[in-house]
């Protein structure tokens, strides 16, 4: 039952990605979970769990005694009418419990733990790596996360990494939501100064892991990685997509008219209680800028293993399986 590495939370859209990308470098894996496998074929490598249940996820550690763990176990969306406290323990309890855990072990060598470029807001210096600036419950949870970390005497190689927007294969809520409004051609995109904005192919992220596990130096030492891409204009990013699900690029609409339509969508969710499909959150998440510092990542890991066009491709491949 012995294995490379133990995935935390590998049933779900990064862990399933990562999975099989550890699979394909040759590692053996298990995935520790509380829900079961996306893709069937990982069924085999599943162990159910809960991370918050300290004794159930110190029994599965002890018996298959990985050289590596990657925790992705998380509560990701967001929801700013629950505090950090008591809707998002999840993202900082689980953590101090694999700490309490592995202070214990001599087996493990090297710990991949997983927070979010929502650590700081949009426009929050980039380049401090430390420095916090959370705009969302779901990211000052992960500043908690991190600080744990920091003040942790754990012995063994960790690293953190910092996803951005994670885009990709078995990703149900873009498939479901983003892809559908690109085919029934009603994404309206807003006109004037385009935003850049870090994306992140989930199969660059999985490789991006990979790497960190591969390297046995110091190099990945307790270093806080953002992985991803390049930052890209969103424009650019959604008309790859467009092309591919609607054969044509978005729309696009003068600032002061989807400025207008946002404000009546805004009137509409109040009334409704419902967010409406535009609506000044959709606006400023669409013309704001937020790139993340990528070129520190580079540096240590390489380039990335594919480029924006093959994820797109496999992603529309993915989506017509």
């Amino acid at each position: 039952m012995k294995a490379d590495v133990l995935i935390l939370g590998g049933s779900g859209f990064i862990g399933t990605n990562l999975l099989d990308e550890l699979i394909l470098e040759g590692f053996t894996v298990k995935n520790f979970d509380i829900s079961k496998p996306l893709d069937q074929k990982h069924k085999k490598y599943w162990i159910k769990g809960d991370i918050l249940n300290k004794n159930i996820l110190k029994e599965v550690i002890n018996s298959v005694q990985p050289t590596n763990i990657v925790d992705l176990i998380a509560r990701t969306d967001v929801n700013e009418l629950e505090s950090v406290e008591e809707g998002y323990s999840l993202n900082y309890k689980g953590v101090q419990n694999v700490i309490d855990i592995v202070k214990n072990t001599d087996f493990i060598k090297s710990i991949v733990f997983t927070s979010t470029q929502y650590v700081k807001r949009p426009g929050h210096d980039y380049e401090n790596i430390m420095s916090y600036n959370p705009h969302t419950t779901y990211g000052a949870s992960k500043v908690m996360m991190e600080k744990i970390i920091l003040n942790s005497e754990i012995s063994c190689k960790w690293t953190i990494i910092r996803p951005t927007n994670v885009w990709g294969p078995w990703h149900f809520r873009y498939k479901n939501q983003f892809f559908k409004v690109l085919k029934k051609r009603m994404y309206f995109h807003p006109g004037g100064e385009d935003a850049i904005k870090s994306y992140a192919y989930v199969g660059n992220v999985a490789h991006q892991i990979s790497k960190i596990l591969i390297d046995s130096g110091s190099n990945v030492d307790k270093e806080i990685l953002y992985v991803g891409d390049e930052p890209i204009s969103i424009l650019k990013w959604v008309n790859l997509f467009s092309r591919g699900i609607a054969g044509k690029n978005v729309v696009v609409v003068p600032r002061y008219i989807f400025i207008m339509i946002a404000k009546i969508g805004d009137f509409i969710g109040f009334i409704f209680r419902k967010p409406f499909l535009i609506n000044s959150s959709r606006f400023n998440s669409m013309t704001e800028h937020y790139p993340t510092a990528m070129n520190h990542t580079f540096q240590i890991l390489g380039k990335n293993k594919y480029t924006v066009e093959e994820g797109v491709n496999k992603t529309l491949q993915w989506l017509k399986d």
